[in-house]
């Protein structure tokens, strides 16, 4: 059986599976319905839990020793077994086929973290042998539609009523990021407490403040200041923005940079561009300081860097995430880059 996020909490009320698997690249979907299905298997009695991690040194010979040594008053337990990487291995698949052929139902239940999962993993034996009898989650990408459905759920559940056109304002800043959305969210019931809120007084509690300072570090980046740069992503570190809105403000900048850079290659100007994407003026003039300093190549290579600082951000890439901004901002602002010994940039 498959469900998705939101179907899973009313399935735990009716029975709790042997099994449950859990894939997707939405981690902050795939937290809460891990989280929803402990609380769930508790409830029940599993109230011992183990975990493992599974990593280049994992010991799979831990796995069906994990229900060896159970607390003295418990006689139910909880495997959570997450694999980061999304594949078990040879080794790793063949000790899952054995623990699931031998596992006890009522002894033993299996909760398996795959991450994100290539398309080929979905045709391996192992996968199919483990999802026979397993309940499976998939935490995708919410976009479109979706995405506002889920923003305008997340917010009733506040007891905010947003605007039909709050959720497509908000939807469009946190582009996709559910756990930026979700702090959000939080924020603003944190601030503003229950009741309808208009796009204007959205914008107003939560996101003019910030947007607004964020606006300021980018003009500051394509004007080539990198100490102010630098001061601006102290004060928003320290004022608690979300990473997302800075990431979001930087990846505007470096698209707008890498669509001139293709449409001067056709013969079109700044001033054309600046039309066509509705740019202030003002600002497609600090567009044209950067575009100087930052040649094709190098545009590409950053926006690429945004894409890295998104996996970061929603868990999928190791980093941190503010020193990651911080160089991709300083690098618009004309810091030079040091390639490596791989003739790779830094980031």
């Amino acid at each position: 059986m498959e469900l998705t996020p939101e179907q899973l909490p009313k399935a735990l009320t009716k029975t709790l599976a042997a099994v449950y698997v859990l894939h997707g690249d939405e981690p902050l979907q795939q937290q809460e319905a891990c989280d929803a299905i402990r609380v769930a298997a508790q409830a029940k009695g599993f109230s011992n839990r183990r975990l493992l991690v599974v990593d280049a040194q994992f010991d799979w010979s831990q796995l069906p020793m994990a229900t060896e040594t159970l607390d003295i008053f418990a006689s139910q337990t909880l495997i959570d077994l997450r694999i980061p990487g999304g594949k078990p291995g040879v080794e790793g698949a063949k000790t899952l086929t054995a623990f699931l052929k031998q596992q006890d139902p009522v002894r033993e239940l299996l909760l398996v973290t795959l991450g994100k999962l290539e398309r080929d993993a979905f045709k391996s034996r192992w996968y199919k042998q483990l999802t026979e009898r397993a309940v499976v989650v998939n935490a995708k990408t919410l976009t479109g539609k979706a995405l506002r459905e889920w923003l305008n759920e997340r917010a009733r559940r506040r007891g905010l009523m947003l605007s039909t056109e709050g959720v497509r304002w908000l939807a469009e800043v946190c582009e996709g990021n559910l756990l930026a959305a979700a702090q959000e969210i939080d924020t603003l019931h944190a601030v503003h407490g229950s009741g309808n809120m208009s796009l204007a007084l959205l914008q107003q509690e939560v996101a003019d403040h910030a947007r607004y300072t964020i606006f300021q570090l980018t003009d500051q980046a394509l004007a080539g200041n990198r100490a102010g740069v630098a001061r601006i992503l102290t004060v928003l570190r320290q004022e608690g923005v979300a990473e997302a809105l800075v990431l979001w403000a930087l990846t505007r900048e470096l698209r707008w940079l890498n669509r001139y850079h293709a449409a001067r290659q056709q013969g079109c100007g700044m001033q054309e561009l600046a039309r066509q994407e509705r740019i202030p003026s003002i600002h497609a003039r600090l567009l044209e300081q950067a575009i100087r300093r930052v040649p094709t190549r190098q545009a590409a290579r950053m926006l690429a860097d945004c894409a890295h600082a998104d996996r970061v951000l929603k868990g999928l890439a190791c980093g941190d995430i503010w020193e990651t901004l911080r160089h991709i901002a300083e690098r618009l602002a004309g810091l030079e880059i040091h390639p490596t010994q791989n003739n790779e940039s830094v980031l």
